[in-house]
């Protein structure tokens, strides 16, 4: 229980709508009950943000005339999203039981532009091609770590759902569920068909 300057009310389990009409004697406003239900649609939210960085993709431009894009990493119960610091938009956010990841440390350690890298995999929209995308940060072993705390999660909830009411979380096989959240224009994509072989690097 927290400590507070007025007592909370009995059971002191109350919702903050609940605590918010007994002070106001309303409910909350409906502009920000409506800001708070768009919140809540938000696949980043409630999400722990990492920084990091991805190489971009420029047509007629060599790779390694342009700077890597810096991103936040946002990693919650339900996903992961890529956002564009630059930009404030989201590039991607597959749900975890469509996304497969893997972790990869820097060959030379010793050097500080060497940093861990995240590859995540996920399925390219209308086909059954996947795309990768490398992640690179100094904070790529706290996001491995953040990412199997979540997806243990996530299967805890699934397995104390009733069959058929919500999808497995696999370990491998990669698809996406953007709901609208995907912009991959400019992104450093691979793609690779059903068998694994890669079809394409940007």
């Amino acid at each position: 229980m927290f400590l507070t300057r007025y007592p909370l009310p009995e059971g002191g389990q109350n919702k903050l709508s609940d605590i918010e009409a007994q002070i106001t004697g309303t409910g909350l406003d409906p502009a920000m009950q409506t800001y708070l239900d768009y919140c809540h649609k938000l696949p980043f939210y409630g999400a722990a943000f990492f920084r990091g960085q991805i190489i971009p993709t420029k047509k007629g431009i060599q790779i390694r005339q342009i700077k890597d894009t810096p991103v936040y990493v946002a990693i919650n119960t339900e996903g992961i999203s890529v956002i564009d610091m630059d930009k404030v938009k989201c590039l991607i956010s597959p749900r975890y039981e469509n996304l497969s990841w893997d972790y990869f440390e820097p060959q030379n350690k010793d050097n500080p532009d060497n940093m861990p890298c995240i590859l995540l995999q996920f399925a390219a929209s209308g086909s059954d091609q996947t795309h990768t995308l490398q992640v690179f940060s100094a904070q790529g072993t706290l996001m491995d770590k953040m990412i199997e705390v979540c997806v243990k999660a996530k299967k805890r909830e699934m397995a104390s759902k009733p069959r058929g009411t919500g999808m497995d979380v696999p370990d491998g096989a990669a698809g996406v569920d953007d709901g609208g959240w995907n912009d991959l224009d400019g992104l450093h994509l691979e793609t690779f068909n059903k068998e694994g072989e890669r079809l394409s690097i940007p």
